[in-house]
C-alpha cells in the first residue's frame, strides 16, 4: 500500500469520526422559535434559531413577543459570542 493510499484511508475515517460527533439540526431544539406568538418573525421556517445560542431581547412592556429574533451568537477566536448571525 503507498503512503498516498494510506493517508487517504486515514484521512477518511479521521472525517468520518469528527462529522459524526457534530449534533443534526433535528438533535438541536428550537423551542422558542416555534412559539406561535413568534412565528411570523422568521422568514424561512427551516431556519430557526437554537434554543442554547439564540440573542434573547429584553422585554417591552411585558410582551413575551419582544424578546424573540431569529438570531444566533457565534464565537469569534478565543471570543464567546463575538458575533450575531440573523436572517
Amino acid at each position: 500500500m503507498s503512503i498516498q493510499y494510506y493517508f487517504i484511508i486515514n484521512f477518511e475515517l479521521f472525517s468520518l469520526v469528527i462529522f459524526k460527533s457534530i449534533p443534526s439540526f433535528d438533535e438541536l431544539p428550537c423551542t422558542a422559535a416555534t412559539r406561535s406568538i413568534v412565528s411570523s418573525k422568521n422568514r424561512f421556517l427551516n431556519i430557526l434559531p437554537i434554543d442554547a445560542t439564540r440573542v434573547i431581547l429584553s422585554l417591552l412592556n411585558d410582551d413575551p413577543a419582544t424578546d424573540y429574533i431569529n438570531g444566533n451568537y457565534i464565537s469569534g477566536y478565543k471570543t464567546p459570542n463575538k458575533f450575531i448571525a440573523t436572517q
